[in-house]
């Protein structure tokens, strides 16, 4: 079985969900503005689908959001988080700002 079937099956990011990254990606937006931005949320109100790849907020674990990315969230792909470990996101995304956004 593919990883893609897999996914169709039952891997599916979950919107509105805050979701800890792997540990292998758990330093990738550690920089000038800080570290421990470690976990990432889906949009509030998308529809991921079967989605594999999709564009999420990098947070920390109390959810609050990377300010350096506060204005565009960025493409997370699913073997990137502990989906098991995923939980409900208890606030509200970011507005994207820019031109390719509506």
């Amino acid at each position: 079985m593919t990883l893609a079937s897999q996914n169709t099956n039952n891997r599916r990011f979950q919107p509105g969900y805050i979701y800890p990254l792997t540990a292998e990606e758990a330093d990738r937006w550690d920089d000038d503005f800080g570290t421990g931005y470690d976990h990432a949320v889906v949009p509030t109100g998308s529809d991921p689908g079967t989605c594999t790849i999709i564009d999420m907020w990098p947070a920390n674990a109390a959810g609050e959001f990377h300010p350096g990315y506060d204005g565009a969230a960025v493409p997370v792909r699913i073997d990137d988080v502990q989906l098991d470990a995923g939980r409900p996101f208890e606030g509200k995304t970011p507005e994207p700002k820019g031109g390719f956004w509506r």
